[in-house]
């Protein structure tokens, strides 16, 4: 009897490996012609230019959500990479097919880095989605990671002008490109940037570079610029009508995130920060995220008198704001918005009379940090409370009657004043601290005090939905007796 020796995958012919890898790309009948085209070498500048501005034209680029592209590349078993990563044979097949390569991620910090940055080039001038991170769990120097970096970008600029969604999230401030060279390389029909870093290792560097190279009709799909605050103040610094040049769509969101104001080796001024927001305009959502100020700070009377203070934005997130940044940046600026979120942010200093956020959502907030000076200055008509530990019994006591706050404490003549005065929504999620007796006792002493009080509403609704206390059916019939609206978990 013959004996048949051991065969695996590796043994069949590419003839037979070829087809069902080929049939991963259903996209369209005729893309295999196409990208033999896009591929060939040695096609000039002026075809490879038309050939990126077709294949962007007709293709769905920024069609999909820019949360889950960044976090769907993080995933080591996406494809195609985890299938090329099998052994050099897959590698060497799979690269033959541009259309798998159009959504690239490379880990910064990985053992195979070079490898993972040929990937660039595999999908010839097809339009390019591109990720480049430094995983938490490693630890990549600066330098090496500087080095990295910069030899990303001289892939990038060996074919420019595909990228339509660049995301580079890494670890030092200081191995990320300029925004200006950045924007000379991607795609005029480019929907995201994103230059974040998790370290802050060049403070206040404002090295000289070029102007954005803005193409002659601008960026007009851009939807999402996050930068760090060293950037951003960098651009701000070499021309305050920078953002002009972008002439990028006006629902627009912008993340400026990465600094510690008043640290040792830092000199950017919150203050001409705050301002340099204020320049800018054009902002229709805006995020500040992980930034600090570590001790109050006042500013110039006479720098900044009859400057403009007022931000309009339709809606403003603060993340991991630490210290005393969120007091001062309600007490500068005049804010006019739709929506404010605070997330995770430590609450510090003292916040100004009449604060009117229209809906204000606290989301995960600290149990160390007390919001009850934020309620008690803001005079907004929605309140939404998300998975907030500090959300409790006395909280609400708090907002059950007129209290003596603040400043006014200390002057005798004060009156007695209601928090969240305006106030008429109330919307918990997720937030099991507190009992539904405190909370009827909450709508039973506003309610019964607003009509003797000009400036205090009638709480007219009250939702408690996900994680909560239980609550009874007579509770129930209790608040849909006295309120517009009261939805709750079910009652026992």
């Amino acid at each position: 009897m013959a004996v048949i020796s051991p065969t695996t995958i590796n043994d069949l012919p590419i003839e037979i490996i070829e087809p069902p890898i080929s049939d991963q790309d259903c996209n369209d009948e005729d893309e295999e012609n196409d990208d033999e085209a896009s591929v060939q070498e040695g096609s000039e500048d002026g075809d490879y230019e038309r050939d990126v501005d077709a294949d962007i034209e007709g293709s769905d680029a920024g069609s999909e959500d820019e949360d889950s592209i960044g976090e769907d590349l993080r995933d080591p078993a996406s494809f195609p990479i985890s299938v090329a990563c099998v052994c050099l044979r897959w590698w060497s097949i799979l690269k033959g097919f541009p259309k798998f390569w159009t959504r690239i991620a490379i880990d910064i910090g990985h053992q195979s880095f070079t490898r993972m940055l040929d990937t660039l080039s595999f999908s010839g001038t097809l339009p390019l989605c591109l990720l480049v991170f430094h995983r938490q769990e490693t630890t990549l120097d600066a330098d090496t990671e500087k080095r990295r970096m910069e030899a990303v970008m001289e892939r990038l600029a060996q074919r420019p002008k595909r990228c339509f969604y660049l995301n580079f999230d890494i670890r030092f401030s200081k191995s990320l490109p300029h925004l200006s060279t950045v924007m000379a390389l991607i795609s005029p029909k480019v929907n995201t940037v994103k230059l974040i870093s998790r370290e802050d290792n060049c403070r206040n560097d404002v090295s000289p570079h070029p102007p954005v190279a803005s193409p002659s009709n601008g960026f007009p799909n851009l939807k999402t610029l996050s930068l760090t605050v060293t950037m951003f103040m960098s651009m701000y610094r070499l021309s305050p009508e920078w953002w002009k040049a972008l002439d990028g769509e006006e629902f627009l969101h912008l993340t400026i995130s990465s600094y510690s104001f008043g640290a040792d080796g830092t000199d950017i001024d919150v203050f001409d920060f705050l301002s340099a927001i204020v320049v800018t305009g054009g902002i229709a959502e805006l995020e500040l995220s992980h930034l600090s100020l570590a001790s109050p700070q006042e500013a110039d009377k006479d720098k900044y008198s009859g400057k403009d203070r007022d931000l309009d934005v339709s809606s403003l997130s603060l993340t991991k704001l630490s210290g005393y940044l969120v007091s001062t940046l309600f007490d500068f600026l005049s804010i006019t918005t739709d929506s404010t979120t605070i997330t995770s942010c430590n609450l510090k200093g003292t916040f100004k009379r009449f604060l009117f956020l229209f809906n204000l959502i606290l989301v995960d907030m600290p149990v160390t940090t007390d919001i009850r000076p934020l309620l008690f200055h803001w005079g907004g008509r929605c309140l939404s409370v998300r998975n907030c530990s500090s959300f409790d019994d006395g909280l609400l006591e708090f907002l059950s009657k007129d209290v003596v706050w603040g400043h006014n404490s200390q002057d005798g003549g004060s009156k007695p004043e209601f928090a969240a005065f305006d106030a008429t929504e109330f919307n918990i999620r997720d937030c099991e601290n507190f009992t539904f007796r405190a909370l009827k006792g909450m709508v039973k002493g506003r309610n019964k005090a607003a009509p003797s009080l000009n400036f205090l509403r009638r709480v007219e609704e009250v939702t408690v939905c996900g994680r909560a206390p239980t609550i009874t059916a007579e509770e129930v019939q209790w608040f849909e007796s006295n309120l517009r609206v009261a939805l709750f978990p079910v009652a026992i």
